[in-house]
């Protein structure tokens, strides 16, 4: 049976802690091999700046981290956090409260058992109590998986990032 368990103030004593940097590893490695530029890497500071990254966003941003467990075993996860537009950004866009999904992993033994879509709703109804009126989800365009389960989901592509390298 699977379990979901959510998590706002992530410390290395959790006892998730070993389990999750190994579930963000493999997820990191997954996202390398796909990386049209090859520039998304696990470095050797990955943890600790990984770690700190999820810390910030539960400080500043009301971010959440929510694992998904079979038998207490982290078998994926999800991070989210509540977009905060800065002061002095000069934006066409109507005020709007938003979350953004900014991580989600299931292992692949895992997949196509709707994990990933219960991750998916469990933040869009927990941001929502937040005031939030828009989720938001990136995803690498060589990602066709990811993109499928979020199209499934209800999303629609918004914003195209394109990237070049210059020499």
């Amino acid at each position: 049976m699977i379990n979901y368990k959510y998590i706002t103030n992530f410390e290395r004593n959790n006892k998730y802690y070993n389990e999750l940097i190994y579930l963000l590893k493999d997820f990191w490695d997954t996202l390398s091999k796909i990386d049209k530029f090859k520039i998304l890497q696990v470095t050797d500071e990955f943890e600790v700046d990984y770690y700190q990254f999820i810390k910030m966003l539960m400080e500043y941003n009301n971010g959440v981290l929510v694992l998904a467990l079979d038998n207490n075993n982290p078998i994926g996860f999800a991070l989210g956090y509540i977009w905060n537009k800065p002061q002095n950004l000069v934006s066409l866009q109507k005020d709007t409260i938003r979350a953004e999904l900014y991580d989600l992993y299931v292992k692949e033994d895992y997949r196509n058992k709707g994990i990933g879509t219960t991750l998916i709703r469990w933040f869009e109804n927990y941001y929502k109590d937040f005031g939030c009126s828009h989720f938001v989800i990136a995803v690498l365009s060589s990602n066709k998986n990811a993109h499928k389960l979020y199209k499934t989901a209800g999303y629609k592509d918004n914003v195209i990032e394109m990237m070049k390298e210059i020499k």
